[in-house]
């Protein structure tokens, strides 16, 4: 699967659950779907994405397709914290 097709089909699966997770009451297309991250190693694909809307509260997606077994796997993640640390701080 090229680039191009996965993010096509990447949009399509993440709209259709982002709207399963606000019970419908909101209908999310494909183009309020952004990737952040992209990347193609051999025929796997792997993406992180957001939805543009404040409904979702903080989630974002990861959405790896498996060109061996010719599969998708959707992970659904919400950011708990963001710590800085210093480089001195590391042992």
């Amino acid at each position: 699967m090229d680039g191009g097709e996965f993010l096509y089909e990447a949009k399509k699966i993440i709209s259709h659950k982002a709207t399963s997770l606000v019970s419908n009451l909101h209908r999310f297309k494909p183009d309020d779907v952004r990737p952040v991250w992209i990347s193609k190693t051999l025929q796997n694909n792997k993406g992180m994405f957001i939805v543009s809307d404040d409904k979702l509260d903080g989630l974002y997606f990861e959405l790896t397709y498996d060109g061996h077994k010719r599969r998708f796997y959707l992970d659904t993640c919400r950011k708990i914290e963001n710590n800085v640390i210093a480089l001195e701080d590391v042992d």
